[in-house]
């Protein structure tokens, strides 16, 4: 158990704050009184509010100044920030522990047991200490404020595994938590507000929006299926387009549905890519396949709302009917370039990342097979999560080829079988793969309704606090 001591309790919301960190104040912080700083993009925090603070968490949650901290206890004073910018810890206007009311930050000094917990929740952060860390500026607000307490980042990054080097730099009283491999696995964090405020309408008391939304026997029925994969491309990064034009290229149009988003506002999601070398570092060969999927081919069959996938009210959940109609969800996540992009500024940034995100739970909640275009090792990290995967079924090998080539061209040679079965095949096929698909969704529900992956990380490290790495991970 740990104890978690909060500031108040939102006057309209009744969630508790410990932050006094408005994003909108800091954005105009930034933007008006720093001079020298850039504009930035302020991204939205992918989970709710309050993700470290739910009934099921196996947290205790104290109102500082309610009673006297002990010693002998667990003690955390949590900061949820928004760190999309490393600035936030470099301006003292900015600084999560220097905007603290003076009695807050009289409280750490005379408790100075309790640990100080920067939790970073937001989808994605290509994390690097020296930077978005800010050991420095952590260092100075640390000092400047005659602090004694032991600091711990919780990290939502999912490429925490490069910082281990990092390690023997971090001083003795900073700790790095965080999980290379399933940020956004408690899915019910990620967007459950959106879910019941639009699409579900929870009872009192009932939290299984899941149970009620994909009812197992409806999703294990397949006689409305129509058709065989269903295909969202999502933003246009280089991974997935390709891919997408040699599945688009073999694939039968009546056996598939698809979706391609056109390019959005960031740099690396051109409109064009000009026919000879540049930045992107792409062969022409794979240049040219991009443009036509950008110009020539149609963006889908799928009706949406608006031009962007992103906007539309079900992005982050499965579409109840779309998924009733097909036998197998083809998922392009996030980072799947591999050895595609040849000079990358950032190596090992988008071409080797493992990033489990909402896009596998979508079919694990449906009860639908799938094939994943990703980095390798994505279907291996799944197992090791507890869920099944269909190597008894399929070939499962480019799971672990490391070039992008090879690897997309037996993704598109399993869908080709597929597509030449006949739908009494596909049936007979579907009903041996039951087991697993009902193993998936169970697991999945673990995930969705248990307590949240973070505070299980914040357990662990309490659990084995002595001798514990600086920087370690799920």
């Amino acid at each position: 158990m740990l104890t978690s001591w909060y500031i108040d309790k939102d006057p309209t919301s009744g969630f508790i704050r410990n932050n006094f960190y408005p994003r909108n104040e800091v954005t105009r912080l930034l933007h008006t009184r720093i001079s020298d700083a850039r504009p930035f993009w302020w991204g939205h925090s992918t989970f709710e509010p309050n993700v470290l603070y739910k009934e099921t968490d196996p947290i205790i949650f104290k109102q500082i100044l309610s009673e006297v901290p002990s010693p002998k206890d667990n003690n955390i004073f949590i900061l949820q920030i928004d760190n999309v910018i490393d600035e936030i810890f470099n301006y003292d206007i900015t600084n999560p522990l220097n905007i603290l009311p003076d009695h807050i930050i009289d409280w750490l000094r005379y408790f100075e047991f309790v640990k100080i917990v920067f939790f970073d929740a937001k989808e994605f952060n290509d994390v690097n200490i020296p930077e978005n860390i800010c050991v420095a500026a952590t260092l100075i607000q640390r000092t400047k404020h005659k602090l004694q307490n032991d600091v711990i980042y919780l990290n939502s990054g999912s490429n925490t595994e490069e910082l281990v080097e990092w390690g023997k730099h971090l001083p003795q009283w900073m700790t790095f938590l965080g999980s290379p491999f399933y940020p956004q696995l408690n899915f019910s964090n990620l967007a459950k507000e959106r879910f019941h405020k639009h699409i579900y309408k929870a009872r009192p008391g009932d939290s299984k929006f899941i149970t009620h939304t994909y009812p197992v026997e409806k999703y294990l029925d397949i006689s409305k299926v129509t058709k065989k994969f269903l295909m969202y491309v999502g933003r246009p990064r280089f991974g997935r387009v390709i891919l997408a034009y040699k599945i688009i290229g073999n694939i039968s149009d009546k056996n598939i549905l698809y979706r391609i988003n056109r390019p959005g506002h960031k740099a690396n999601e051109p409109f064009y890519l000009p026919d000879s070398e540049n930045d992107f570092g792409l062969s022409k060969k794979h240049r040219v396949m991009y443009n036509r999927i950008m110009t020539d081919t149609p963006a889908g069959n799928i009706d949406l709302e608006t031009d962007n996938y992103e906007s539309e009210l079900w992005f982050l959940f499965p579409h109840p009917e779309t998924y009733q109609k097909i036998f197998l969800d083809i998922v392009h996540e996030t980072f799947s370039d591999g050895d595609l992009v040849t000079n990358h500024k950032k190596p090992g940034f988008s071409n080797s990342k493992v990033f489990i995100t909402e896009k596998i739970f979508k079919p694990l909640i449906t009860l639908k097979p799938f094939i994943v275009n990703a980095n390798p090792g994505y279907l291996k990290h799944l197992r090791n999560l507890g869920f099944k995967t269909f190597g008894k079924f399929w070939d499962e090998q480019y799971d672990e080829e490391t070039s992008y080539e090879k690897r997309t061209d037996l993704i598109v040679n399993i869908l080709k079988k597929l597509d030449s079965m006949s739908k009494e095949d596909l049936e007979n096929l579907h009903d041996d793969m039951k087991p697993i698909l009902l193993h998936n969704r169970k697991i999945a529900e673990e995930f969705i309704y248990g307590e949240s992956v973070w505070v299980r990380r914040l357990i662990n490290h309490f659990k084995g606090s002595h001798g514990f790495k600086k920087i370690n991970y799920i």
